[in-house]
């Protein structure tokens, strides 16, 4: 305001001198009239001046003192109502830090008023104020560490007693203040009215100057307005700008999740292979062996949350791809069997999966998410159950699969129901503090179910456990082959089993390219159970020369390392002529990333941390040609088996008729079939060939269909020919 009376005053002043030069020739003598006027114009602006800036300054400061002390004391008891219906115990923590500034900024204010020159009555409506903001501080501070305490009823028992009243005497205390400070102000405006009145009759004469005022105030708006259009759009431009860093902030918050992904993943191998190995010893006394299942069961938790942090990331970013495929539904819920079971068993729990045939043996679906989806399902129904059962019932309606996770634990309130998929969302704080995790298990879940096409419900009652219902697609139900039975082959085994029954079955020259020296030693561990024989690099480009030097059936070969990465070594392996399996050691275990992996020249890939049951399934999957041809070698010299290998051999030309006919009918699944019993009754019967001819034409069959076989056949025909011969 004062820098535009400034400009004002020079504009008059410029006008008036200009006006008298103007008329000094034809009006000389009205020259000291004009200075006069203009002089006692001046000097009533200056006194107009002095009165709006005493509104200004201290009328107008002091009322905003008084609303904003107002405004700060009703922000605090609205804070208060809040805090006693808040669970969350971050949010309660928040909440209570809200109270401490609104506090502070009531203060602060208050200390505004008292640096402002007061007359007796402002001064004692500003002691009483005080009084009451004495009275009512403890209060609020007393309900403050009462709610943060847990006490939620006697809280609300302050607030209602205590709190309101006494922040009704101090709202009203302000009240008066207000309007004694409004009145104030009226009463300085209207002395400024005045003057203002008297000043404008002393300038109606100088209409000429008072009309090229409001040409330079008129100036004075457009050059505001340019200003302000400047302005604006410097502001949108500063927001794209924003836009701009918040989308390269989304980026990099997704490749840093994508490194510590990494960075985290790479020692919990260690850390959780180690205590497992550990554990599996069997040699551990009972204080070591508690310390041994503590350091899994964290690794393996902290693993957990990893995981379904960056998968509600991703979801979040709608980056998290489906790829549905051919799943079979039986081994999928055997490994979920395997899982559970054993959780189930430590907390005495009864674990049961009901069958209600007819189901397919095989749906349409994504089998990664689908199984992340039961486990966590399951997961939650053992951690809140602390006795009874875990029971999930498999039905079909239409097209429609149906998974019902009934369990006998503490259930859900009424109350509650509705949040239980709500990201970071549990009962209560309590359920935190007694039973852990992060409260995405479910919002993730409902989220994967919409994305597989399908949906995710509950129903629940306090104290008497939950039913969750995951409905999902099958595909294409005419596509489907329905069974009335479990398949006979279906074994429920346990990591530790499997081990026992195939590691010594594993034999081959293995190299592992590894940097990491914790995970070299575990790897190596893991293979001295074994036949198999390791070498090790520890870098891409060590692993190169070693395979341009020595002979290996099989390389394990980890994708960040120093000197060269996996990636880059694996094109050179391959472009050297290598053919044989190379499994890759990988964190992120992104499609991208797998992707990446079969692109560059990789056979298969290893999630970190490694799971042994899966490590030693797939050395088994990618050496057992060897382990066949072995096994073949010894059946060829058992006599009281070549009977049975020359009526296998008589079998063939029926068995080539019948995958010809298969696949000019289009018959695929007859075809599969075929394929998959002579793969097998090779090996046993001493024909490793055709188990080999008969595995590559069952996968081009998997992955590319029968369009690319007839090659295939050809050469499956001349194995039979010869084999007949």
């Amino acid at each position: 305001m004062k820098d535009i009376s400034k400009i004002a005053r020079s504009k008059n002043l410029s006008s008036a001198y200009k006006y008298i030069w103007s008329l000094i020739i034809g009006f000389s003598a009205l020259l000291a009239l004009v200075i006069m006027v203009n002089w006692i114009s001046l000097t009533s602006i200056q006194q107009l001046q002095v009165t709006l800036e005493d509104i200004t300054d201290n009328h107008l400061e002091r009322i905003i003192s008084v609303s904003d002390m107002e405004e700060n004391a009703r922000l605090r008891i609205i804070t208060m109502y809040r805090m006693i219906h808040i669970d969350d115990p971050f949010d309660l923590d928040d909440s209570n830090q809200l109270l401490s500034e609104y506090a502070v900024e009531f203060y602060n204010a208050r200390e505004k008023i008292l640096n402002t020159q007061l007359d007796n009555n402002e001064k004692e409506l500003i002691e009483v104020q005080g009084n009451k903001a004495g009275v009512a501080v403890p209060i609020q501070r007393k309900f403050s560490d009462t709610i943060m305490q847990g006490q939620y009823a006697l809280a609300a028992e302050i607030l209602k007693s205590e709190a309101s009243p006494a922040h009704k005497e101090l709202l009203n205390a302000m009240e008066d203040l207000y309007q004694y400070q409004i009145n104030n102000a009226r009463a300085a405006a209207t002395k400024g009215k005045n003057d203002s009145n008297t000043t404008l009759n002393e300038l109606v004469w100088l209409s000429i100057i008072t009309f090229v005022v409001a040409l330079v105030i008129g100036s004075i708006v457009i050059i505001r307005a340019f200003k302000l259009t400047i302005e604006r759009e410097k502001h949108l431009s500063e927001l794209e700008n924003m836009n701009r860093e918040a989308n390269l902030a989304n980026e990099s918050k997704s490749t840093f999740l994508a490194n510590m992904s990494h960075e985290i993943r790479t020692p919990l191998t260690a850390i959780i292979g180690f205590s497992d190995e550990m554990l599996e010893q069997g040699q551990l006394n009972s204080h070591d062996l508690n310390s041994a299942n503590t350091i899994s069961r964290s690794g393996k938790h902290l693993l957990h949350v990893i995981n379904e942090i960056l998968d509600f990331s991703k979801i979040e970013a709608g980056k998290l791809e489906i790829e549905k495929m051919d799943t079979p539904l039986f081994e999928l819920l055997n490994d979920l069997y395997t899982l559970i079971d054993l959780q189930a068993q430590e907390k005495g729990l009864l674990f049961k999966i009901n069958y209600a045939f007819p189901l397919p043996e095989f749906i349409y679906t994504d089998p990664t998410r689908l199984k992340q989806i039961l486990l966590n399902l399951c997961n939650n129904a053992v951690k809140f159950t602390e006795k009874g059962s875990v029971i999930i019932d498999v039905s079909i309606n239409n097209d429609q699969l149906i998974f019902k996770i009934i369990d006998t634990g503490i259930g859900i309130s009424n109350s509650r129901i509705n949040d239980v998929f709500s990201s970071f969302a549990q009962e209560d704080s309590s359920t935190t503090r007694r039973f852990g995790g992060t409260g995405l298990g479910l919002c993730i879940s409902k989220l994967l179910s919409e994305k597989l096409g399908g949906n995710l419900s509950v129903e629940s009652k306090k104290d008497k456990g939950s039913e969750f219902k995951l409905i999902v697609s099958i595909g294409d139900k005419e596509k489907r082959f329905f069974v009335n039975s479990l398949p006979i082959n279906e074994e429920q085994i346990t990591n530790r089993k499997f081990i026992e029954k195939h590691s010594n079955q594993i034999k081959g020259e293995i190299l592992l390219a590894e940097d990491n020296k914790d995970n070299q030693a575990l790897i190596q561990l893991l293979i001295n159970k074994t036949d198999c024989v390791i070498d090790i690099a520890n870098n891409g480009e060590i692993a190169v020369n070693k395979v341009n030097s020595s002979h290996y059936d099989l390389i394990l070969m980890d994708m960040q390392m120093p000197v060269m990465d996996g990636i880059e070594a694996v094109k050179l392996i391959r472009k050297s002529g290598f053919e044989k399996p190379i499994i890759a050691l990988t964190a992120n275990a992104r499609k991208s990333d797998i992707q990446s992996c079969y692109s560059a020249g990789f056979t298969d890939f290893i999630s970190k941390p490694i799971d042994r049951g899966i490590f030693y399934a797939s050395l088994e999957k990618h050496l057992n040609k060897k382990i066949e041809i072995n096994h073949d070698l010894s059946l060829k010299q058992d006599k009281s088996l070549s009977d049975l290998r020359f009526k296998f051999i008589l079998t063939l030309p029926d068995t080539l008729i019948k995958i010809i006919n298969s696949i000019e009918t289009n018959d695929t699944k007859e075809l599969d079939s075929l394929l998959h019993n002579l793969k097998g009754m090779g090996g046993s019967f001493g024909c490793p060939e055709i188990t080999e001819c008969a595995n590559e034409l069952e996968t081009s069959l998997q992955h590319s269909g029968i369009e690319i076989m007839p090659e295939k056949i050809n050469e499956l025909k001349n194995l039979i020919k010869d084999i007949s011969a």
